[in-house]
């Protein structure tokens, strides 16, 4: 799954925990579970992209377009259940496929301002290791171009080298089927990380030690994805 660590969120999680028990508490009633919390912050949030078309004219194109992006903005980033299970979004720079559609917001790399001490382990952002044949392969991005391209194949990343994604995009070898491609050609696989060894374990047997890119302190892990 997508996964982030943000701390507005956390908070946000926090407090309706807090407001949960005190309600129950007061009207002795059944549990509040995670759909209802869900359908709450929801709630506000459709209140939220409303808004962002309240002074629109739907034959000014330019201003309905814009005004679609605030709103994907608004229901990506102020859900904190959304935020915490599939990460926040921004606008980008330019409009690109992957997914099989065209889409105008990415993913924010939020580990990059992560410099907590326990490790994250998370997953769904489509890392993908060095190809063996490059050339193949070259220019050719289903899921988008790699976040991790610049952190080594299987190196822990973040502002203090805390967080270790081990998805290695296993999800698109259905493309490297298509154009018979060999397995893997991409720089897909299935991995699971063992700790407190810290090695990935490949589903073809292959194991890599997951090397530290900063200061964070492997002994404990905090697996969010």
């Amino acid at each position: 799954v997508h996964a982030a660590i943000d701390p507005k969120s956390l908070k946000a999680l926090k407090d309706w925990d807090v407001e949960t028990a005190e309600v129950e508490e007061a009207k002795n009633s059944e549990p509040r579970g995670i759909l209802q919390a869900y359908s709450t912050f929801e709630s506000k949030v459709k209140k939220e992209m409303e808004a962002c078309y309240a002074c629109v004219k739907e034959e000014d194109e330019k201003a309905m377009i814009e005004a679609k992006i605030q709103a994907a903005l608004i229901e990506q980033n102020h859900n904190p259940i959304k935020v915490t299970s599939s990460g926040t979004e921004a606008r980008a720079k330019e409009k690109y496929f992957a997914g099989g559609k065209w889409r105008v917001l990415k993913r924010c790399q939020w580990w990059e301002d992560y410099t907590g001490e326990p490790l994250v382990v998370c997953g769904h952002y489509w890392r993908r290791f060095t190809p063996k044949d490059p050339k193949l392969v070259e220019g050719f991005l289903p899921s988008g171009a790699n976040p991790f391209a610049g952190d080594g194949d299987f190196v822990t990343t973040g502002g203090g080298g805390g967080v270790a994604c081990i998805d290695y995009s296993v999800g698109i070898r259905y493309e490297e089927r298509g154009k018979g491609w060999p397995t893997g050609a991409m720089g897909t696989g299935l991995a699971a990380l063992r700790m407190p060894e810290s090695t990935l374990m490949f589903e073809d047997g292959r194991v890599e030690k997951m090397a530290s890119g900063g200061t964070a302190d492997s002994s404990t892990s905090s697996s969010v994805g």
